[in-house]
């Protein structure tokens, strides 16, 4: 059984296209996922080895091999959630499908885990730590308005891509689109989500867009 969904940066990206607020407009997505639809982005039109060729004018990120644990990325989010668990049955850990790999991490509230008929305490985090195979071209989304300005992204030499675009508030609860923060053709996914309103699940209210943002860096600093 699966405990998680891995989400990949393209088919969030093809949620804010479709305008995927309803089931029919995610099943849009997910059938344009495979090809990357064009109108999504100009996607860069080389995929670079790990010798350092470039990718959209900038110097790939980091081979696969030293993407961190999932055990080392919950150890990076730190406290607001320290209180997430990883379910038995769990998935998490490398992955590789016809266009990208790399690491997948999901955990959720303790209630989830143990069957709680607390349903309104259910919710989770997931985590992905992605090499895309056909990956974006900064200029084309920013031109898009999902680039989000951040000066701890930019330290680094990352950008941030939110869906939410000129209506993002860092203060917001982070949601099932997440955020990304990417180098080259390398992007850090998170994502959040519950069966209600998560800021009232304990484990899961300190989750903001910001805070992602924030361990969305932190988990790039165990690659650099």
């Amino acid at each position: 059984m699966k405990t998680h969904s891995r989400v990949s940066p393209a088919f969030l990206l093809a949620v804010a296209i479709c305008g995927c607020s309803d089931p029919q407009g995610v099943k849009a997505a997910q059938a344009t996922e495979g090809n990357r639809p064009l109108n999504a982005g100009r996607i860069a039109s080389s995929v670079p080895n790990d010798q350092g060729i470039e990718v959209d004018g900038k110097p790939r990120a980091v081979p696969v091999s030293r993407f961190p644990s999932c055990e080392h990325i919950k150890k990076a989010l730190g406290p607001a959630a320290a209180a997430l668990v990883e379910l038995p049955e769990t998935e998490n850990g490398p992955y590789k499908d016809r266009y990208d790999e790399g690491v997948s991490c999901g955990w959720v509230t303790k209630q989830m885990k143990n069957g709680s008929l607390e349903l309104d305490q259910y919710g989770g985090l997931a985590i992905g730590v992605t090499k895309m195979g056909r990956p974006y071209v900064e200029a084309d989304m920013r031109q898009s308005g999902f680039v989000i300005a951040d000066t701890r992204a930019a330290s680094i030499g990352a950008y941030v891509l939110s869906l939410d675009g000129n209506d993002f508030n860092p203060e917001d609860q982070l949601g099932p689109t997440g955020v990304q923060v990417i180098i080259g053709d390398t992007a850090v996914v998170l994502t959040s989500s519950g069966l209600v309103l998560q800021n009232n699940v304990p484990e899961l209210a300190g989750l903001t867009n910001d805070w992602a943002i924030g361990a969305g860096v932190n988990v790039w600093k165990l690659m650099k």
